[in-house]
């Protein structure tokens, strides 16, 4: 059988693709329950009761050579040695945003949010996708023409490791103290992420008077939006507001005039707990706040993706 997988910080799901190639038997097993990538393949075709000759895998790492180190967990591995280990015939690993944007043009309208706009989706322009999950992904895709053919080509990149650019005043503030905090470079996913979103907290009450309380990400999500903290609530406004602004500046980096499509954890829990707080946030006002080229981003769709586990749908696309 052919296998694929999706391995982040937090989680790693698995599934086996059924005949028609769709993802079949999913299993989200914990990154951290694992030592490598092996060892959780291993253990999910144990639990699933079959083997597999061939898998493609989607990584949160970057990809350069036969060495895997993750960047948000622990894993260092070998790709040649993981596929004797596990038995495969072939073993291809990609960035995990490079799956994620080659499933974003597979997406059906029922399986997406507008946010903050009316706008039409278009399946032959180049989009971008955005994932503030333990990290913060960010990636592209854009059609390709092959004797007449169109298929589509994923731009994977690390820009959520770009340098944060304040939009006012109070992110500059925000931004001095992070430093003062001791961040020497504050990029974008040092606040827009699971692992961020503290540092994003202890600097709005450095910066807003608020008296400081140490919270996980969950714990934030839930003194804002079920219980009214008002730091916390601040913490997740700025965090919107923010994300608007990496996002806008994404679609315009990428020329993604099919519109910017977001997916992660974060806001997958916030949505949970608060369906419209996102679409009411100042997202779409920061996205489209660039000055010159507001029309240019006016014209392009914002997009929250329902569907889970569209990585595995992505990573599908190469067996």
């Amino acid at each position: 059988m052919k296998l694929v997988a999706d391995i982040g910080g937090t989680h790693a799901r698995f599934a086996l693709l059924d005949a028609a190639g769709a993802p079949t038997q999913i299993q989200n097993l914990k990154t951290a329950d694992f030592v490598d990538l092996a060892a959780a393949m291993k253990a999910y075709l144990k639990m699933s009761q079959a083997s597999a000759f061939a898998a493609v895998v989607s990584i949160a790492a970057p990809l350069s050579s036969d060495r895997v180190k993750m960047t948000n967990a622990s894993w260092d591995f070998s790709i040649e040695q993981t596929k004797q280990e596990a038995g495969l015939q072939d073993l291809r690993l990609v960035n995990d945003f490079e799956a994620l944007a080659l499933a974003v043009p597979t997406l059906q309208s029922h399986e997406l949010q507008a946010v903050g706009h009316a706008l039409p989706m278009n399946t032959q322009l180049a989009k971008a996708i955005l994932g503030p999950g333990t990290g913060l992904g960010m990636a592209g895709v854009m059609p390709v023409f092959v004797n007449g053919k169109m298929t589509w080509h994923a731009l994977p990149c690390e820009g959520g490791h770009a340098s944060v650019a304040p939009a006012n005043a109070r992110e500059a503030a925000l931004l001095q103290a992070a430093w003062d905090m001791g961040s020497e470079h504050v990029c974008w996913e040092d606040w827009l992420s699971g692992t961020g979103l503290p540092l994003l907290h202890r600097a709005v009450c450095a910066v807003d008077g608020f008296v400081y309380q140490s919270f996980t990400p969950a714990q934030i999500g839930e003194a804002a939006l079920m219980h009214k903290n008002v730091a916390c609530l601040a913490t997740l406004q700025t965090f919107c507001a923010l994300l608007g602004s990496a996002a806008g500046d994404l679609a315009l980096m990428m020329g993604a005039h099919g519109g910017v499509y977001i997916k992660g954890g974060v806001l997958d829990r916030m949505l949970e707990l608060a369906p419209e707080f996102f679409a009411q946030s100042t997202f779409r006002a920061r996205f489209e706040a660039k000055g010159a080229y507001q029309a240019y981003l006016q014209s392009i769709p914002t997009w929250f993706i329902k569907t889970p586990q569209i990585a595995l749908r992505g990573c599908a696309t190469l067996l």
